[in-house]
């Protein structure tokens, strides 16, 4: 059980750290070097890398679900550490669920409209010009969310570690 939970942390955190990084790097970094590209060049270049780069963002995005699921199942079972868990409890549940609404947006908007955008650069059906000031709403959501999320997975996850002054008791 312990070897699972051990596992899962460690795919949970690489996991996170792809879909997190590739989240700040389309908002922080591509969003602003996308108006310096010329047109034609965007064409060409902007479809296979962003193809590559959504793979690794929405399968990021899954694995984190799914270890942070496993763990989340891991620790309840163990509901005296649950339940020890106070304030670790509120920031691991608040985690979990911007993860939740990240994972959503992810999966059902922006993955969606980045699709159609990216099948009518290369020829397609155009896109519809809505779809992608939506996707942009959701990854913006996804940033804001990001750091509360990740104060969550640090606060639920390390009891051995004192955080905003509130300790995990040993199980």
């Amino acid at each position: 059980m312990a070897d699972l939970l051990s596992f899962s942390r460690w795919i949970h955190y690489i996991a996170g750290v792809m879909w997190i990084g590739h989240l700040w790097f389309f908002n922080f970094v591509n969003l602003n070097y996308q108006t310096e590209v010329p047109a034609d060049l965007k064409k060409t270049v902007n479809p296979p890398l962003m193809l590559r780069a959504l793979f690794f963002f929405r399968w990021g995005a899954m694995f984190t679900l799914i270890t942070g699921l496993i763990m989340l199942g891991m620790l309840w079972g163990d509901g005296q550490r649950w339940m020890n868990g106070g304030v670790q409890a509120w920031y691991m549940g608040f985690g979990v669920l911007a993860g939740l609404m990240m994972w959503g947006n992810v999966w059902f908007v922006i993955w969606p409209a980045q699709k159609k955008i990216i099948t009518g650069m290369q020829g397609g059906p155009a896109a519809d010009p809505a779809l992608a000031p939506k996707a942009l709403r959701a990854s913006r959501v996804n940033t804001y969310l990001s750091v509360p999320m990740l104060l969550g997975m640090m606060g639920g996850a390390h009891r051995e570690y004192e955080l905003f002054g509130a300790a995990w008791p040993a199980s």
